[in-house]
């Protein structure tokens, strides 16, 4: 039985051997990490029980912190005067097509019941932050499509929340499986802005926290023990009132970038 550290220095080493592969055949390092993590996982070579993943939430929920936190530091006033609308109605485009074609797709071609169908719709629009940001890292891309990229990426999960919240309760309200229909409908609608304004509350006083003792720093390895402190602060609370981590860490560098420019 492979043992907690076992297989987390197996996941280590074999994402890095997979990672420099998938290098050497001009691919982003992220597709040797999927890969490695397929073959090594639970239903292939089982080097990496299912256990282990389970415990390894809580690391998935400190790295989506800084992936969220990097994020948000694109965020300063200045970029979004030049990208702000691009980057709203790309975004809510995104999201919407998304969830429109899936929802369509599934309810007209595979017969699916309509409230089941709009559900996985509204799962759809979803991105993953890492792998995007990962890419754009590693390949040093800079400019106007890149800024924009990281915009969508980082705002559209705000607009899935929202759209998730509203489709799940209309979900339910259609399938009957509640007597108030009305109330529970307008509960898990209310339930989800008040996820996203939560999640931005959180994230803003964080941020002003942050940028008031910000100034009593002056030592490099000082200032990287109080970023990640903000960092998995502004996670763990968000944890704790069951708010959303990316959203909240993603604010949270948004206004430390223009806070403390810096």
């Amino acid at each position: 039985m492979v043992n907690v550290i076992l297989g987390f220095g197996i996941a280590v080493i074999a994402g890095f051997l997979f990672a420099r592969m998938a290098n050497k055949l001009k691919l982003p390092s992220v597709t040797g990490y999927i890969i490695s993590g397929i073959i090594i996982g639970p239903h292939v070579l089982n080097l990496v029980p299912e256990k282990i993943l389970n415990a390894s939430s809580i690391i998935s929920g400190i790295a989506l912190s800084f992936v969220a936190f990097s994020l948000g530091e694109g965020f300063t006033l200045r970029e979004m005067r030049k990208i702000g609308k691009l980057v709203l109605f790309i975004s809510i485009g995104e999201v919407l097509g998304a969830f429109l074609l899936v929802t369509l797709s599934l309810y007209l071609l595979l017969r699916l019941p309509l409230s089941t169908a709009m559900v996985i719709g509204a799962i759809a629009p979803a991105t993953a932050p890492a792998a995007v940001l990962m890419i754009v890292r590693e390949t040093k891309a800079k400019g106007i499509f890149t800024n924009t990229l990281l915009g969508v990426v980082a705002i559209d999960d705000a607009w899935g929340i929202i759209l998730f919240s509203f489709t799940l309760a209309l979900a339910r309200a259609m399938m009957g499986t509640h007597g108030m229909v009305l109330d529970h409908t307008a509960h898990y609608i209310f339930h989800g802005f008040m996820e996203v304004v939560g999640s931005l509350v959180l994230g803003l006083l964080m941020g002003f926290l942050f940028s008031l003792f910000f100034r009593f720093l002056d030592i490099p390895s000082h200032i990287m023990v109080y970023v990640i402190g903000f960092v998995l602060l502004t996670g763990g609370i968000a944890m704790e009132l069951h708010l959303s981590i990316l959203l909240a860490n993603m604010v949270l560098g948004a206004t430390v970038a223009n806070l403390v420019p810096h």
